[in-house]
């Protein structure tokens, strides 16, 4: 039967209870994270789903989606429009210090006329930043009269256009802002230049957008990874009191004492058939007769043995004493070695009483 303590016994000590209440408090920590992490999954799922299909909608006209008075809604980002109108070269303006093809580049935004008098934004296309951060970058010129486009809407972006910058360089694409600049009512939004007709000439337009993750930031497996990682942690730190339970316990086990544990003593080795650990006499092996307590070989019985030898009746409490023998003098009977003497074999004789 184990004499180890019971697991319930365990848990119910003071110190297991401030443990599992402090892992409680964790567990609930790491459930609110992954159930938050879980809704920013969905989210994110749901955003780029709608991303996804705007994109792949067929183009409507530009003052359907776009208007002067509202901004863009985001789920119409990357939705495809056309618009019809003229090229305004001179009011042309050029984004400062963004990324195209892991290349530092202008972004060149062109105002376009439309056919209702409002000023559409186009971005028309990039060119790479290859001088100082003072100089204009030279790019073709937009073609004149009358074209046709297709492009990418996005929304308006935020916090001005920049100040104390080099001539016609901007820091965003503010619409509010460019509108003041410009003196013209404009659309809240931009196009990002598809195509167009004719042919926009040796500017290169910016490459379609990635779209396994067109909502920005983490992707959505991401998420779905924090959501296990939070839940883990979870039932973690709910099995941790029991773990550490269990192990206290297996490392509490008692050992079994053992005789030689008990006397102090190192266990025997294995003795010869029927020899008991404790039987070797100190003495020389007894001659035949001899009786291995010390009796008298005569027929004394066991107790006839004083502590020194046979006694014979009448003798002292030493033995009989011969004439001459000294107190210690008691002899062995014949037959019997007592111990032996230093100055050689004494022989008693027992006188007749």
């Amino acid at each position: 039967m184990s004499d180890r303590p019971p697991l319930l016994r365990t848990l119910r000590q003071g110190r297991y209870l401030r443990l599992a209440a402090l892992c409680l408090l964790a567990a609930a920590v790491c459930v609110m994270a992954g159930v938050w992490q879980y809704h920013r999954w969905h989210g994110k799922h749901a955003t780029n789903a709608e991303l996804r299909a705007s994109a792949a909608t067929a183009p409507v006209p530009v003052g359907d989606l776009l208007r002067t008075d509202r901004p863009l809604p985001p789920a119409d980002r990357f939705r495809m429009v056309t618009a019809r109108g003229t090229w305004d070269a001179a009011g042309e303006l050029y984004v400062r210090q963004r990324q195209v093809n892991s290349a530092l580049a202008f972004l060149v935004v062109t105002p376009l006329r439309t056919d209702d008098g409002r000023t559409l934004l186009v971005v028309r296309g990039w060119q790479a930043a290859t001088g100082s951060a003072t100089q204009r970058p030279a790019t073709p010129a937009p073609p004149p009269g009358e074209v046709a486009l297709v492009g990418r809407a996005y929304p308006s972006e935020h916090g001005g256009i920049g100040a104390n910058l080099p001539d016609r360089q901007i820091q965003r694409i503010d619409t509010a802002a460019i509108g003041s600049r410009l003196g013209v009512t404009v659309y809240d939004g931009y196009v990002e230049l598809a195509d167009q007709q004719p042919d926009p000439g040796n500017l290169a337009v910016l490459p379609a957008p990635d779209l396994t993750n067109p909502a920005g930031g983490a992707d959505e497996w991401q998420h779905l990874a924090y959501v296990a990682q939070w839940f883990c942690l979870a039932a973690l730190a709910l099995a941790a009191p029991f773990l550490l339970a269990v192990l206290e316990r297996r490392d509490a086990t008692p050992r079994l004492a053992t005789a030689a544990d008990l006397d102090g003593t190192e266990p025997h080795a294995a003795e010869p058939d029927g020899a008991h650990p404790h039987a070797a006499d100190p003495h020389a092996a007894e001659p035949d007769g001899a009786d291995p307590d010390g009796a008298d070989p005569d027929g004394a019985g066991p107790h006839g043995a004083g502590p020194h030898g046979a006694r014979p009746h009448g003798a002292g409490p030493h033995g009989a004493e011969p004439d001459g023998a000294g107190p210690h003098g008691a002899e062995h009977p014949e037959g019997r070695h007592g111990p032996e003497d230093p100055h050689g074999p004494q022989v008693a004789h027992v006188g007749a009483g």
